[in-house]
Parts: structure tokens; C-alpha cells; sequence
């Protein structure tokens, strides 16, 4: 064999000469055989990144409803009617259950830019009407926005979909066809569907006369049926639709557990790759060592103090891998924006500490696994057969 050559621990006296003869002996091997140690680390670095991959769209999609009906749209139910029936409406909420409510025009509108087109909703809103408490206006900086007359706000998914920004222009065309090109004043945050808000004065300015036609309401902290209150209303007469967010909750919940499905596809491939690598490179490094760890054994070493011998190594490789790799499973995380790009869903990515911290935990429990597996090729090593000369 060639001649040992120094590691750089080594050359760091002060740490070298505390460490016990294992543990220099564990770092010696570590930088003997170099190429298993890359593939090791970036076999581990590829299962943690996967693993935070897969928590990541977990985390994103549970964040997605308190973002888009705790943090940004904040009102209990939205309801539509004909402008005509716009005064019934209004009585239909003179109750006591209604905390408050502002009166808007509601419509569903198409969004041009040169060749491609989106429908939203437009929410047009009284002069001077602060819509605090219903819709919290932030920029894509998240800083608080006030609607101003002059201002035109369109929600961030439709500016990607359609590729526009803050200070460009967009087409905008009503049910009736008439269209006009708008500026865009800022993208807003937004989660779930596609919105552009303006006042009763901006809106006219380009358009026909504004019409209210919808509430936003608020219920009062003491009132907790709202379902039942949305399902009286629904009924009346003239009602074109009724949205109540607590029923909307109910039903996002159901759908999320699908998304736990493909959490659990994603851990049971990180845990392949994990297997496959550690027990592909541990069983090739104990053959190849057969000769070292015989003559150990001969030396007096115990069962115990062999497995240690040899899986030091690879925990040590492990707790490397999994720091590396969480670099690269945050960058694969920030491409879910960019690949689940829908039109009337905005998917800010999200991962949380505790998604770290059960990543790295399920890395380290694979690596233990496969070190209980391959001891027992350690337990099989016969010190006579393998310390017979080759001749």
C-alpha cells in the first residue's frame, strides 16, 4: 500500500493531540478513500434536499389558507347580487350578527397582455371607503398599500401569468366588451384567485358609472354559526352567489390531505436514495477493508468496537451530507413558484424550522439503519480466511 500521507487535521496540533487514537485513526480514513467520501456526502446532500423538497410544498400549501383568508382577504363572507337588487342586499345584512360590511362592485372581467388573457375579478370600491379589515393591500415587499384615487392594484399570480409588473400597462375588458388599457400601479399579495381593486372614482374614469352589486362582511366575535348564516342568505331571493370562508376552510382542509400524499411518495424516495447509496458504498468499503478490519479483530478489538470502527465513518459522512445538503433542498424549495404556476393559484414557498430539523433526523435514521444492516457483514468477517496470503 502507499505510504500514509498526512490529513490537514493533522496539521492543527492543538485539536490533533487531544483526540484519542480512534478517533485519528477515523479521521485518517475518512480522506484515505476520497471518492467514497463525495459520494457519500452528495448521496445524503441529494436525500436531505429531497426531503426538504417534499416538506416544503407541505409547508406551503398549509400556509396557503391563513395567508390568503387570515392575512390578506379577512372578511367572513362575500355576497353578489344584480346592481338592481344592490338596496336589498343591504337589507338582507341590517343585522345584528353583521359587525360591518362595505359595499363594492364585484364582476368577473378578462386581463390582456398582447396575446395572452386571464379572467379575474374586478372589486371596485366606494371613494374614501378604507377597506381595513377586509383586504390588507400589501406589495410583493410586503409593505401595507392604502387604495387612493388614481390607484389600480392587480393581484401578483395574474402579473406572472401574464408577465407584466409595477408601472406597466394591461388590457382590461368588462362583460359588456368594453375595454380599456389600465396602469398597473403595484402587484399586490395575493394566494388564491386573481383580483384587481380600484375606487368608484378610478373606475369611472375608464369605464361606465359604478354600480355596487356585492358585501364584504364582517361577523361579530360572538357569533360562530356563520355557515348556517351564509346557507339563510343563499336562500333569499336575488342572491347570485354567496361565499362564506370558514366552509371554504372546511373544504381546503379536506384537499390537503392528498398534498400529504405526495409528502410521504417523496420520504420514501429520499429514503431509497439513502439506502441505496449507504449500503451500496458501506458493503463495498467493508470488502474492500476485509484484510484491515481482520487484522483488528486479531489485534483484540470487540464486535462492538469494530461497528464503530466502520460506522463512525460513515455517521460522521452522514452529519456532513445533511449540512450540505440543505443549501441545495432550500434552492430545489424555491422553485415550486416557478413549477406549480397556475393561473388562479400563487404558491409562496414556505419551510419551516421543525422541517429541517425532522429532515436531517430522518437522514440520520436512515444512515443508522443501513449501519445495523451492514454490521452484521462486520459480525461474518472470518480473521483467518481473510488474513490468508493471496500467494
Amino acid at each position: 500500500p502507499r505510504s500514509g500521507s498526512r490529513v490537514f487535521l493533522e496539521r492543527i496540533r492543538p485539536i490533533w493531540s487531544r483526540l484519542s487514537f480512534l478517533n485519528k485513526v477515523t479521521a485518517r480514513n475518512l480522506f484515505r478513500y476520497k471518492k467514497r467520501l463525495f459520494m457519500t456526502i452528495a448521496g445524503i446532500a441529494g436525500c436531505m434536499a429531497l426531503l426538504l423538497f417534499g416538506f416544503a410544498i407541505k409547508d406551503s400549501v398549509a400556509d396557503l389558507f391563513p395567508r390568503q383568508y387570515e392575512q390578506t382577504t379577512t372578511y367572513d363572507l362575500m355576497a353578489v347580487v344584480q346592481p338592481a337588487d344592490n338596496e336589498t342586499l343591504l337589507k338582507y345584512m341590517d343585522d345584528s350578527r353583521v359587525e360591518g360590511l362595505v359595499n363594492a362592485e364585484i364582476s368577473s372581467v378578462t386581463l390582456k397582455k398582447e396575446d395572452n388573457s386571464l379572467t379575474v375579478q374586478i372589486m371596485v370600491f366606494p371613494d374614501g371607503e378604507s377597506v381595513n379589515g377586509y383586504i390588507s393591500l400589501r406589495d410583493m415587499n410586503g409593505q401595507p398599500l392604502t387604495m387612493k384615487d388614481g390607484d389600480i392594484y392587480v393581484t401578483c399570480n395574474a402579473g406572472m401569468m401574464l408577465d407584466f409588473s409595477d408601472g406597466g400597462t394591461v388590457t382590461v375588458r368588462l362583460a359588456d366588451l368594453q375595454q380599456n388599457e389600465l396602469p398597473v400601479s403595484a402587484l399586490v399579495q395575493n394566494y388564491m384567485g386573481n383580483y384587481i381593486y380600484m375606487t368608484a372614482n378610478t373606475f369611472e374614469q375608464y369605464f361606465e358609472a359604478y354600480e355596487p352589486n356585492a358585501v364584504l362582511a364582517r361577523f361579530s366575535d360572538a357569533f360562530t354559526d356563520t355557515t348556517a348564516f351564509k346557507t339563510e342568505l343563499a336562500a333569499k331571493d336575488g342572491i347570485l352567489s354567496c361565499v362564506e370562508t370558514q366552509e371554504m376552510k372546511d373544504q381546503f382542509s379536506g384537499a390537503f390531505l392528498l398534498i400529504n400524499m405526495v409528502v410521504y411518495i417523496v420520504i420514501f424516495m429520499s429514503a431509497a436514495l439513502a439506502f441505496v447509496v449507504l449500503f451500496t458504498l458501506s458493503t463495498t468499503n467493508i470488502s474492500e477493508r476485509e484484510r484491515e478490519l481482520a487484522t483488528i479483530k486479531v489485534l483484540g478489538f470487540y464486535d462492538t468496537e469494530v461497528h464503530l470502527y466502520v460506522d463512525k465513518e460513515t455517521m460522521i459522512l452522514t452529519c456532513i451530507g445533511i449540512l450540505c445538503g440543505i443549501p441545495v433542498g432550500y434552492a430545489f424549495a424555491q422553485t415550486l413558484t416557478e413549477i406549480l404556476t397556475m393561473p388562479s393559484l400563487y404558491l409562496a414557498v414556505s419551510l419551516h424550522p421543525v422541517s429541517y430539523l425532522i429532515s436531517g433526523g430522518l437522514s440520520l435514521i436512515f444512515a443508522l439503519l443501513v449501519n445495523i444492516i451492514t454490521d452484521r457483514s462486520l459480525d461474518r468477517i472470518n480473521p483467518v480466511e481473510a488474513l490468508k496470503s493471496v500467494e
